[in-house]
């Protein structure tokens, strides 16, 4: 049984994890475009955009949160993108921002993009301990599928 401190130390922590990622992307939108000049990069974007899309439609046979925490009741999805992949909404941010990085370089966005994944690796982590203790398939799952790309 969790205590009652713990519940709130993650409520906690989830709440400033969700503000910081918000307030990284925010950063990067203040820096220029995020989204490439360049058509072929462009692309990619698009299809990372994709992913992320995919990923929101498969969690609606759950209980979709944007905090790390589990909800009551939540169903572990391993269908569309998350049979490869278990986090294709974090890989998504990952992949555009670095694909803007590299078509629109600068320092700054060199500094926010590295803050905003460290960010998303913490997130991640603390998520996949909620998910591990949640659901008693969780590790399987994680044995077969890649952390933000398949095979990684």
């Amino acid at each position: 049984m969790v205590k009652v401190d713990e519940v709130k130390k993650r409520k906690f922590s989830s709440v400033v994890l969700v503000a910081l990622q918000f307030t990284g992307l925010g950063l990067l939108a203040v820096t220029g475009s995020v989204f490439a000049n360049h058509l072929v990069i462009q692309a990619f974007q698009i299809a990372f955009v994709g992913v992320a899309f995919w990923g929101i439609w498969e969690m609606r046979k759950s209980r979709l949160n944007v905090f790390p925490d589990v909800k009551k009741g939540a169903r572990l999805v391993t269908s569309g993108p998350y049979h490869w992949i278990r986090h294709p909404m974090y890989a998504s941010i990952a992949g555009v921002t670095l694909l803007s990085l590299f078509d629109n370089f600068s320092v700054t966005k060199l500094v926010i993009t590295a803050l905003l994944w460290i960010v998303l690796i913490v997130k991640t982590r603390f998520e996949e301990k909620l998910l591990i203790e949640y659901f008693p398939g969780y590790k399987a799952h994680q044995r077969n599928t890649g952390y933000w790309f398949p095979g990684v």
